[in-house]
């Protein structure tokens, strides 16, 4: 039951599901990406930031930034360096903004998958991240923390298209049998 729950995921989960409500995005794998790239919410860029998620803020970024160090892998060797990082003025601006990164075009191999975590974040972590173990880390922590069960099927979603684009909003309409407007 939830009395094993960890106090990072008790916070979180009305946060995940709000996201995966909006956009499809599995909650169980932003659940567990917030875990390993914030250290259960102690890295100084989720206390400063409310950056759950590790995501950079690029030259395209308008928000509020941070810098912070952070290790990166090159060439499969872990190297410290400094970077800008988005910050975030609550939890639900940080999943919401998660998904709109999942949305961007670079995922596209993985969004089909939104109903199948496991595979979706296998897809979508060669990209997301430089270390080759990523997905592996984000899947122990699914199955560890058993967080596969607070995603909401497809039936229950209300996608947003401020987030969703056009052509992944239709597709989940007409699995749905929803009348598009």
């Amino acid at each position: 039951g939830d009395e094993m729950m960890h106090p990072f995921f008790r916070e979180l989960i009305p946060y995940a599901r709000e996201m995966q409500r909006k956009t499809g995005i599995p909650a169980s794998v932003a659940l567990a990406q917030a875990a390993l790239e914030s250290g259960f919410g102690k890295s100084l860029l989720a206390k400063e930031g409310k950056n759950l998620f590790g995501i950079k803020a690029g030259h395209s970024w308008k928000g509020k930034k941070l810098t912070l160090p952070t290790i990166e892998y090159y060439q499969g060797k872990p190297v410290r360096v400094m970077a800008k990082w988005r910050k975030y003025d609550s939890y639900l601006d940080a999943f919401l903004d998660l998904a709109r990164v999942y949305y961007n075009g670079l995922y596209d191999d993985a969004l089909p998958y939104r109903r199948n975590p496991r595979e979706f974040i296998r897809r979508a972590g060669k990209v997301y991240a430089t270390d080759p173990q990523y997905a592996d880390k984000v899947i122990a922590l699914i199955e560890r923390y058993n967080l596969d069960k607070y995603d909401l099927p497809p039936e229950q979603w209300v996608l947003d298209r401020s987030i969703v684009p056009e052509t992944w909003y239709l597709a989940w309409a007409k699995a749905c049998g929803k009348e598009v407007r």
